[in-house]
C-alpha cells in the first residue's frame, strides 16, 4: 500500500509540475488549450467545444506524453540512474532535485527488454486507516469561533498524512511539520524574500538531516512505513541511494501538500459561496464524493499542466518540434460548456461530471485517490464539527503561484 502511494505521489509532481524542468524553459513552447491555439477558430461554440477534447488529446497523444524527449531516454544498462537529476533552484540557491519520473523509468525498462515486477498502480488510501482519526483530531483542535481554515486545518492535514506514511515518530512531528511548512512554502513562493530563503534553506538542512537519521534507523530496524520500504527496496540487485531516498521524501512532501490543501480550501469556499449547495450536502452527506468531484471541476487547485514533445507533430495546425513543451489549461477544459453544461454553476448533483484536474494519459496523477479521500474526509469532518460555518469579514487572500490556485488565508466563523 505504501509503495502504491509513493509512486502515486511522485507522479503527482511529474504530471502537475511537468518536470523535467529543462523542458519548461523552452522558448518555443506552444499553448494548445485555453486561448492561443484556437484563435483561428471563428465560431465561439467550436472554440469552447475544443477545450476539453484538445486537453485530453495532448495528455494521450503518443508523441506528446513522456517526460524525456526522444534521445534523452535511459539506455539499456543505465536504467537505474540515467543521469544526475537537474536541480530546481531559484537565484537565491534554494531548491530541490527535480523528479525522475517512475512511469518513464518503467517504460524504459520495457523498451530495453527488461520487464520488472508488476508495479501496483491502483491506490486504495482508505486502507491506510488514517482518515477518520487524523481528521477528527485536527478538527477538535480548532477552538476559536473565528479561525483561518488554511493554517488551522487545510494546511495541517496533508503534512500529518505524509508524516504518518513516512513513519515519522509522533514526538518528532512538531519539528517535522515546522520544517516541512517552511520549506514547502518557500518552494512554491516565486517572490520569497532573502529572509524567507535563508529560513527555508535552514529548515531544509534540518529536514534532510532528519531523513538521513531515519534512513539509518530503518536500515538497522525496519518498520511498517514508507522509509523502510525505500531503504530495503531492490530492483535487479540495485538499491536506492540515501540521497535518492532523501530526495523522494522531499518530493512526497511537495506532491502531497499544497495541491491537497488547496483542494480542501477551494472546496469549502465553493460551498460557502453557494449556501443552497452547502445545505444540500449537510442534509445528504452521502453526496460528499460527488461534491468533491464538482469542486475539482469548478475550482481546480491546479490550473495548468503540460507535456513534452517527443517527435514532430501538428495539432489543429499548430506545429510542434522535438523538445517543445505543450501547455494545457486545465481550468478552461473543466469549464467547457459542451462537456459540462452551465460550467460557471456549482452543482454537487451535476450529472456526469468530467474534469481534467488530475491530468490524463499515462501521466495521470496517481495520487488522485489519496487527494480525493483527504478532501472527502476533511470537508465531511468540518461540516460535522461545525453546525454553522460562515465566511468571516476578515476575508481571504489568494497566493500568487503560476499554474496553482489556492488561498494563503480564508477566515471563517464556526459554531458547534
Amino acid at each position: 500500500m505504501r509503495a502504491e502511494l509513493y509512486f502515486g505521489l511522485l507522479l503527482a509532481v511529474a504530471a502537475i509540475l511537468a518536470i523535467p524542468l529543462q523542458a519548461l524553459s523552452d522558448s518555443s513552447a506552444q499553448t494548445l488549450a485555453g486561448v492561443d491555439s484556437f484563435s483561428t477558430i471563428s465560431d465561439p461554440a467550436q472554440r469552447s467545444a475544443a477545450l476539453f477534447a484538445e486537453a485530453a488529446k495532448v495528455f494521450t497523444h503518443p508523441r506528446c506524453m513522456n517526460c524525456h524527449p526522444a534521445g534523452d531516454r535511459p539506455r539499456q544498462g543505465d536504467l537505474r540512474r540515467p543521469h544526475q537529476p537537474p536541480v530546481f533552484r531559484g537565484e537565491d540557491g534554494f531548491g530541490l532535485p527535480a523528479l525522475r519520473c517512475p512511469v518513464c523509468h518503467q517504460q524504459a525498462n520495457v523498451d530495453a527488454g527488461r520487464v520488472p515486477g508488476d508495479p501496483v498502480w491502483h491506490l486504495a488510501p482508505a486502507e491506510m486507516g488514517w482518515e477518520s482519526k487524523t481528521v477528527g483530531q485536527i478538527c477538535a483542535q480548532i477552538k476559536d469561533p473565528e479561525f483561518d481554515l488554511m493554517t488551522s486545518f487545510a494546511g495541517v492535514l496533508p503534512v500529518i498524512v505524509i508524516a504518518e506514511m513516512l513513519g515519522i515518530d509522533p514526538g518528532d512531528r512538531g519539528s517535522f511539520r515546522r520544517w516541512s511548512e517552511v520549506s514547502v512554502a518557500a518552494f512554491f513562493n516565486p517572490f520569497r524574500t532573502a529572509q524567507q530563503s535563508e529560513a527555508a534553506m535552514q529548515a531544509q538542512l534540518e529536514l534532510d538531516g532528519y531523513f538521513r537519521r531515519m534512513i539509518e534507523l530503518r536500515r538497522a530496524t525496519p518498520r511498517d512505513d514508507l522509509i523502510s520500504d525505500m531503504v530495503h527496496a531492490e530492483e535487479a540487485g540495485d538499491h536506492m541511494t540515501d540521497e535518492e531516498i532523501v530526495t523522494q521524501c522531499n518530493l512526497l512532501l511537495i506532491a502531497g501538500n499544497v495541491t491537497t490543501t488547496d483542494l480542501i480550501g477551494n472546496g469549502v469556499k465553493a460551498l460557502l459561496d453557494h449556501p443552497d449547495e452547502l445545505a444540500k450536502l449537510r442534509a445528504r452527506p452521502e453526496l460528499i464524493n460527488q461534491a468533491v468531484e464538482e469542486m475539482l471541476r469548478y475550482d481546480s487547485p491546479v490550473t495548468a499542466s503540460g507535456r513534452n514533445v517527443q517527435r514532430e507533430l501538428s495539432m489543429r495546425g499548430c506545429p510542434m518540434n522535438l523538445g517543445d513543451s505543450v501547455s494545457v489549461s486545465l481550468a478552461a477544459a473543466n469549464h467547457d460548456p459542451e462537456v459540462n453544461p452551465e460550467p460557471q454553476r456549482f452543482d454537487i448533483e451535476r450529472a456526469n461530471i468530467q474534469h481534467q484536474s488530475f491530468g490524463g494519459g499515462k501521466h495521470t496523477c496517481l495520487g488522485a485517490p489519496l487527494a480525493r479521500v483527504e478532501a472527502q474526509e476533511a470537508i465531511a469532518a468540518l461540516l460535522k464539527r461545525f453546525s454553522s460555518l460562515l465566511p468571516s469579514p476578515r476575508g481571504h487572500k489568494y497566493r500568487t503561484i503560476p499554474s496553482f490556485r489556492g488561498m494563503s488565508e480564508y477566515w471563517l466563523h464556526g459554531r458547534s
